[in-house]
């Protein structure tokens, strides 16, 4: 018992020293109600503006929306409308969107998913991504 009241200290010293690491990626949550088209709004820190957070060796350079709640993908998520400012690909349910430069960006994108009725539903999603050059 002594031996766990002496490891207590250590442990809430050790838990004192954790840093709290800079924001780069918030997005305006919200479902896309079946067979909907939606706008929303991305905030993302440019690639160049970030610094690595405590843990990290280097920084990271995007963020990335995942959309796996999603009942039943029929089909990976597809651009339909390309960023001009930063670039972005999708992998099964992720949009990953990165840019160097600050400005305002946009993406287009479609799911095509199976909804609560059990048919084939398709959702358009529009994200108007703001770049900017600072933590969030």
């Amino acid at each position: 018992m002594k031996a766990g009241w002496m490891a207590l200290p250590v442990l809430l010293l050790s838990a004192a020293t954790v840093q709290a690491g800079d924001v780069y990626c918030n997005s305006q949550d919200g479902s896309f109600p079946e067979g909907t088209n939606l706008t929303r709004e991305w905030y993302v820190t440019a690639a160049t503006a970030r610094k690595p957070q405590p843990g990290q060796a280097k920084a990271t350079t995007g963020c990335y929306l995942n959309f796996a709640t999603l009942s039943g993908m029929h089909k990976p998520i597809e651009i339909v409308a390309k960023p001009t400012l930063g670039q972005a690909t999708t992998i099964l349910t992720k949009i990953i969107y990165k840019s160097a430069k600050a400005g305002e960006d946009s993406i287009t994108v479609r799911f095509q998913y199976i909804g609560r009725t059990g048919r084939l539903q398709t959702s358009m999603g529009t994200y108007r991504i703001h770049v900017v050059d600072h933590p969030l």
